[in-house]
């Protein structure tokens, strides 16, 4: 199955929504699903702006027949400060005060198993395929073009987190040459567990 891979445009964001959603649905519900508002009410709220960590400018979607089948996050680590500083102002736009806070507090506890990656690297988050679509190749399809744009643009690394409740995905990661650089132990509840920083020299 040969797909093809292409950065994601405004009109695609109704087709990355719920595979961007799929990719970590405990997480996401638990960071922006507060004061009455919709988890994926917010994710098309961002996606639609076009900056920040989901906004689709640091998505690419595969297609195969025409139809976008894979989506995945991407950005570099040396602009880390502004994908952060770009998120935190559409929570500002988009939610109450309660809102706001909750989802800032909520973005501190996360931060103990989501550290910032380093400088040099590209950081890959959000993976998500389609039910129909999935062990057929498509993610390994698209870290080879992920890995070959790294080094043509001259970055070192590329960095990823896996959730300790995801051991498929570590076997992929580690098939395709990832290491584990450090693992981070989650100790609350709300069905959020660890994850293992892993990365790969370029």
């Amino acid at each position: 199955m040969e797909v093809i891979f292409r950065k994601a445009t405004l009109e695609d964001i109704d087709y990355i929504l719920p595979l961007m959603y799929s990719a970590a649905e405990d997480l996401f519900e638990f960071s922006y699903s507060v004061s009455g508002k919709s988890v994926k009410d917010f994710l098309r709220y961002v996606l639609s702006k076009g900056k920040g960590y989901y906004g689709y400018q640091n998505q690419t979607v595969g297609i195969y027949n025409n139809e976008i089948v894979f989506s995945v996050t991407t950005y570099k680590g040396k602009d880390i400060i502004k994908e952060t500083l770009d998120t935190l102002s559409l929570v500002l736009s988009f939610y109450d005060l309660k809102g706001i806070i909750i989802v800032f507090w909520r973005s501190i506890i996360l931060s103990k198993i989501f550290v910032s990656p380093k400088k040099d690297s590209l950081y890959i988050g959000n993976l998500g395929t389609k039910v129909d679509f999935r062990s057929k190749g498509i993610a390994t399809q698209a870290f080879d073009v992920i890995h070959k744009y790294a080094k043509e643009n001259g970055i070192k690394r590329c960095e990823l987190d896996v959730s300790l409740k995801n051991p498929k995905a570590e076997k992929l990661y580690t098939r395709l040459g990832y290491t584990i650089v450090k693992e981070y132990q989650y100790k609350g509840r709300n069905n959020i567990v660890g994850t293992k920083r892993m990365e790969k020299i370029i």
